[in-house]
């Protein structure tokens, strides 16, 4: 691996280690167990290696994963927003800029068919 490759790795498990500490903090606090399921689908995604090929962020309790070197987001990048919601589902969305190009709605993230595919599209970006 190439010196640049490596940096962005680093970049990318660094902003893993990041959420996971975020999440961990908010599940100190009453009203915030429905993402006990999310912490587990991005400690399952770190196992299979998604930390070396996504970087991912949050906003509140949402979850985005994108191909962003730098940490924020350019409004022509594409990413994927997961959203959690009390009763246990999530709103998947794929997005470039401010189109959305796929919204589905699941209470399965790990083996989640449809998620997959869209992690694979989001893969096959360029990092930038």
């Amino acid at each position: 691996m190439d010196k640049r490759s490596e940096e962005i790795v680093k970049r990318f498990q660094h902003s893993w280690d990041e959420v996971e500490k975020h999440y961990e903090h908010i599940l100190q606090y009453n009203g915030w167990e429905y993402l006990t399921q999310l912490i587990g689908a991005i400690e399952y995604w770190r196992e299979i290696g998604l930390d070396k090929v996504f970087r991912v962020g949050n906003s509140i309790h949402h979850l985005i994963l994108s191909r962003s070197v730098e940490h924020g987001l350019r409004e022509d990048q594409k990413r994927i927003l997961i959203v959690p919601n009390s009763d246990g589902t999530y709103e998947i969305n794929f997005f470039e800029g401010t189109k959305k190009y796929k919204e589905f709605k699941t209470n399965q993230l790990i083996g989640n068919q449809e998620l997959e595919r869209l992690l694979k599209i989001l893969e096959s970006v360029s990092a930038d």
